[in-house]
């Protein structure tokens, strides 16, 4: 019995983690989730460590992680979960061991981008109609203006490439033209935050089409629920010849704003 019930705990554990879901607060989430540091949390028990809802609640060389005290020095991450005590600093910058802001737009909600780790206010809008410069084009996932979605964007020869935050850049030749959160070049020129999966930490792969570094299931999929995770590709294109499908953009014209395709 008492082994059964460890095993029970432990499971309980185990789903005490930040889910894929974003909020703002707890009626964006699921009973019984909770909103932690902008993500849906599974609520639990913590198995040989306290309970705790931010750092200085854990002792010496430790930290809060999804509710429990875990080893590691406050504002040090290897992953997300990290991060959850810092509402402010919710994501991992896993080459620098700090939690940041963001990394990529997508970590900041609609009608905003990532600029230099700070998400930054954009205005909004549903096409690129409705943009100016020097933001002209409309990222219609975020619903915000920004410089550009793809490197046609960049009519700049200075700055012809469009990196992962949406700013057109100057181009690289290698992997030291290009500095984190996006430290290698890919073949069209643009410095990138992975080429290939041992890019990723541990438990992610490399979006061989965002070039960014994406949990599983958020990249393959076998139904449109699989991509729901994935702002910038929420839409399931099925596979062919027994490979899984992948989470792209939109697969017809319906998935679009308006005037687009």
């Amino acid at each position: 019995m008492r082994r059964l019930l460890l095993i029970a705990l432990a499971g309980l554990a185990c789903g005490h983690g930040l889910g894929e879901t974003p909020c703002s607060d707890n009626r964006e989430c699921p009973s019984p989730q909770t909103c932690v540091a902008g993500r849906c949390a599974s609520t639990g028990f913590c198995v040989g460590s306290a309970a705790c809802s931010e750092d200085g609640t854990c002792g010496s060389g430790q930290h809060c992680a999804n509710g429990c005290c875990v080893p590691g020095e406050s504002g040090t991450c290897t992953r997300d979960a990290d991060c959850s005590a810092h509402p402010k600093t919710p994501v991992c910058d896993v080459a620098r061991r700090a939690c940041v802001a963001c990394l990529l737009a997508r970590d900041c909600g609609p009608g905003k981008t990532c600029t230099n780790e700070t998400c930054v206010a954009l205005p909004g809008c549903n096409s690129s109609r409705d943009c100016l410069k020097p933001t002209p084009v409309c990222d219609v996932q975020q619903h915000a203006c920004v410089e550009c979605l793809a490197s046609g964007d960049c009519p700049s020869i200075d700055k012809p490439t469009c990196d992962a935050s949406h700013h057109c850049v100057a181009a690289c030749a290698a992997d030291a033209d290009c500095a984190n959160p996006t430290p290698h070049c890919n073949p069209q020129g643009a410095c990138v935050a992975c080429l290939q999966n041992t890019d990723c930490p541990a438990g992610y792969v490399c979006d061989p089409v965002q070039y960014v570094c994406l949990q599983a299931s958020a990249t393959t999929c076998s139904t449109e629920k699989d991509c729901a995770s994935n702002t910038a590709a929420p839409h399931c294109k099925p596979g062919v010849n027994g490979k899984p499908g992948t989470c792209v953009a939109c697969v017809d014209d319906t998935q679009c704003a308006p005037g687009e395709t």
